[in-house]
């Protein structure tokens, strides 16, 4: 025997206790719609088989019983519109097929047992119309739950929810929006209260999933009255609003501010071109290789400044004292001899007070090099990038005053212009701008994206 179908006959009287020794494989019981009355007798867990149960709208009475657990295959129950009592046994939590649980229609009492949610398979529960009482669970439907956690992986499935016409109070947990193939949703005529959630599938409910419980709010889809939005958080969110704006006009000003201040005192420093040709020429001292060799003590490492694409930078104590960076030219680069003319053009005809001033030169066909003024505050990028250095705001922008004259008077185009260059060693104002007062790299991860 595999099914029993007996459905919709004026059977009366209860269940035998002899439906128990029925075919182990018998996988369909069916008596919906006698007049059976009577207990649920325990025999019938000898049904191993059983899939599905359906005992719907009989005249049953007693309590729903605890050794059903021994149904494993159960996928189905079925007891609703009958009389039984008591709570609802976490016994259900051992079924681990059970996808449809109809229990509606009876006098259930007591608490939502927390072991529903342990159902992996579960998909329709209707509990309505009994006199269960107790808030809806947190839990239900948080699905970071369901994920962390595999004990609560069934709610993912859930396509329908009925907990109406009970006493249950409390909040609908706002995570039950996350249950994204909910259908079907009551809780109507309980106690509860709160804001009904609006995203996920309530979207798609109606007012009657939640009438007539007049402690409810939300939007005007359910047919409840308007929440009212926390004057506290009102409060927050609107001084969120006013920091930033504030924040946001104040840093433009003050970069607009800055912008203009430069451009004025660029402006105020520039010497007309006039100027440059009426000045005197001016006597540069002679310096012999002799002299360069014995300042820098033979070109020895720990005097090595740095390196550069034509050239390296040593740092040397002249016969007189005076300590100058020279600059000695790789004669074997393709292009060093070119950028030595180039350099010793462009050096003789600038006069600044923020560029480094030319001593002298020294040039014979197997030597040239340049003689310039020793800065012993090394660079920029050392200040901006050491932990051991520090600039406050001030000096960061006085430096960025002297930078930007100094760019604007050798290039117009590349200054406080802004234009591109691929040609030569000049950094966009802007870039060394946002450089020095962030304290960052252009390489820092700050500026992804």
């Amino acid at each position: 025997l595999r099914a029993l179908e007996i459905s919709y006959n004026h059977i009366t009287g209860t269940l035998p206790i002899s439906v128990g020794n029925l075919s182990a494989s018998l996988y369909e019981l069916s008596a919906e719609g006698c007049r059976i009355r009577g207990t649920i007798p325990n025999e019938i867990s000898n049904l191993s088989g059983l899939v599905r149960l359906n005992l719907y709208k009989n005249d049953l009475s007693g309590s729903i019983l605890s050794t059903i657990k021994g149904l494993q295959k159960l996928q189905g129950l079925y007891v609703g519109y009958n009389k039984l009592r008591g709570s609802i046994p976490d016994d259900l939590s051992q079924l681990p097929n059970l996808s449809d649980l109809y229990l509606e229609a009876n006098q259930l009492s007591g608490s939502l047992p927390a072991c529903l949610w342990n159902i992996s398979s579960l998909r329709y529960i209707n509990l309505s119309s009994n006199k269960l009482f107790s808030r809806i669970p947190a839990s239900f439907g948080n699905l970071k739950d369901l994920l962390a956690f595999r004990t609560f992986r069934s709610l993912v499935s859930l396509e329908s929810l009925d907990l109406s016409r009970n006493n249950l109070s409390g909040l609908i947990p706002k995570s039950l929006d996350k249950l994204m193939y909910l259908k079907h949703f009551n809780v109507s005529y309980n106690k509860l209260h709160g804001e009904i959630p609006s995203g996920g599938p309530f979207k798609n409910f109606i007012s009657q999933s939640f009438l007539p419980n007049e402690a409810l709010c939300g939007t005007t889809q359910f047919g409840v009255r308007p929440c009212k939005t926390n004057f506290v958080d009102r409060l927050k969110t609107l001084r969120k609003v006013v920091i930033i704006s504030v924040s946001s006009v104040i840093s433009l000003v003050a970069l607009v501010l800055m912008y203009v201040l430069l451009w004025i005192r660029c402006r105020k420093s520039k010497r007309p071109p006039i100027e440059i040709d009426l000045q005197p020429v001016v006597e540069h001292r002679r310096i012999t290789y002799q002299e360069i060799l014995e300042a820098t003590k033979g070109f020895e490492e720990s005097n090595l400044l740095g390196n550069g694409s034509f050239g390296s930078v040593y740092k040397g104590i002249l016969s007189d004292g005076m300590v100058v960076a020279i600059k000695v030219f790789k004669l074997q680069q393709e292009r060093a001899l070119k950028s030595f003319h180039v350099e010793c053009d462009t050096i003789r005809n600038v006069r600044h007070r923020n560029l480094i001033k030319i001593v002298t030169s020294c040039s014979n066909p197997e030597f040239k090099a340049l003689i310039l003024e020793y800065m012993p505050n090394v660079s920029l990028e050392k200040w901006l990038h050491s932990h051991s250095c520090a600039l406050d705001i001030t000096q960061r922008l006085d430096i960025m005053i002297d930078l930007a004259c100094a760019l604007d008077y050798l290039h117009h185009e590349y200054g406080l212009g802004g234009s591109v260059s691929t040609s030569c060693d000049v950094y966009s104002y802007e870039i060394i701008l946002m450089e020095t007062f962030t304290r960052k790299k252009l390489t820092d991860e700050m500026f992804e994206g």
